[in-house]
């Protein structure tokens, strides 16, 4: 054995109690006398250490007489180690007077190499390793974000991990796992995706969503985040995540950190299950200066019209206006291509059932508008268009833009926007 290495430690462990069959433990219900493995050993001076390298999670809901799988990065100093000890043990303790520990199996190995790696070498594959928990709890790349404990589980032979939340201050306590800098390039469109599955309890026993973080993070300020991707509603049952992401400039520039987190969406005290974790980088997207739209704007949208590109986000004010430099046919189905004067920082033609954009028009040939005085009073007193004469039939009016309109104080007169 070696000080430098790291060692997973795997164990299926359960507490017996008689007559209790069904309960939960005192670690599960009280936070106390829970699981715990001792590194003991006597130095050549019979001097006894014991050091604690695990004690089980408060979190994990587990009942007397029901099997834990318990796995465990650890490592040992080198006094722990020293050849001249008389001895090195690890011993299983804990568990409360009267509950009998019975081990079933126990393993030790070291750490897979592939699973400790910590940075891509091809910037391809940004979920180094472990993104499938099939190498246990590992140091790399996941770690703890807020009050939680994370856990491997394993069902039918497939391991997953576990977030154990029940002490959680925030909906985005959970996994997180942090990204090589030097792999974060603009305009390059990476993949995300994984399956998730919520565990309801009492408290929450409907269906509950998630969603999908990126965060930079910058010296001196607490850094952008951006939604990528929401989960569909889970309550027990395995659900599959899977979404594009475009890396915009603005999450660019003076980077100390990039990380990947969870949402639960309206609770913070829920466990889930995540496995099957892929971030990957799929190609180089150059700037986006065009869109293909249908052809029903074919002689109606005029070079130098503004148009509005709708969010492709939850987030209002990610969308996009631009200037239409210039249109020409697309394609045999009639189509127009849109040339912009600016590029756009996200291809909204992307297929996405969640935010499907709408592309509008904001330019109007004929305008109306409204005359602006030089006092104070006039800034609320403008133009109104009444029609006469059209008793009992609907008056629409398409295509047309009114500016400076609304009167302030009278009635029926109100401001257009």
């Amino acid at each position: 054995m070696n000080s430098e290495e790291s060692y997973i430690m795997s164990m299926k462990i359960r507490l017996n109690r008689k007559g209790m069959e069904e309960v939960f433990t005192d670690c599960a219900s009280l936070g106390q006398n829970c699981l715990q493995v001792h590194s003991d050993f006597m130095n050549q001076d019979e001097v006894l250490t014991s050091i604690i390298k695990y004690e089980g999670p408060t979190h994990a809901k587990f009942k007397y007489g029901e099997w834990m799988t318990i796995e465990e990065p650890i490592s040992f100093r080198a006094d722990e180690l020293d050849p001249t000890n008389i001895y090195l043990m690890l011993r299983v303790a804990g568990g409360e007077t009267g509950a009998d520990i019975e081990l079933q199996e126990f393993s030790l190995q070291i750490s897979p190499q592939d699973a400790c790696s910590t940075s891509p070498p091809d910037c391809q594959d940004l979920v180094v390793g472990n993104g499938d928990a099939e190498f246990g709890i590992m140091p790399s790349p996941f770690h703890e974000k807020g009050e939680v404990q994370i856990s491997v589980g394993i069902e039918d032979g497939n391991h997953f991990w576990r977030v154990y939340r029940e002490e959680a201050s925030s909906v985005l306590s959970g996994i997180e796992w942090n990204v090589p800098v030097d792999c974060i390039k603009e305009h390059a469109v990476y993949r995300f995706e994984m399956r998730i599955r919520v565990n309801p309890d009492e408290s929450h026993p409907d269906p509950i969503s998630t969603s999908f973080y990126f965060k930079a993070h910058r010296a001196g300020s607490s850094g952008t985040q951006k939604r990528v991707m929401n989960c569909p509603e889970s309550a027990g049952e395995w659900a599959s995540c899977d979404a594009y992401f475009v890396m915009n400039s603005n999450m660019l520039g003076d980077l100390e950190r990039v990380s990947v987190y969870f949402e639960t969406v309206g609770t913070t005290n829920t466990t889930y299950d995540v496995d099957d974790i892929s971030f990957k980088f799929v190609h180089m997207e150059g700037p986006v200066t065009g869109l293909v739209v249908g052809r029903e704007v074919k002689g109606k949208w005029a070079t130098g019209s503004e148009i509005l590109i709708t969010s492709h986000t939850l987030h209002w004010n990610d969308q996009m206006v631009r200037t239409i430099i210039g249109l020409e046919d697309y394609g045999e189905g009639g189509q127009v291509l849109i040339e912009l004067d600016t590029p756009i920082t996200r291809p909204p033609s992307q297929r996405s059932s969640d935010f499907p954009v709408e592309v509008a028009l904001l330019s109007r040939n004929i305008v109306f508008e409204g005359a602006i005085g030089e006092d104070e009073e006039s800034d609320y007193h403008g133009g109104h268009l009444t029609v006469y004469h059209t008793p009992n039939v609907t008056q629409i009016i398409e295509g047309a833009e009114f500016r400076n309109f609304g009167q302030q104080g009278v009635s029926g007169r109100y401001v257009s926007v």
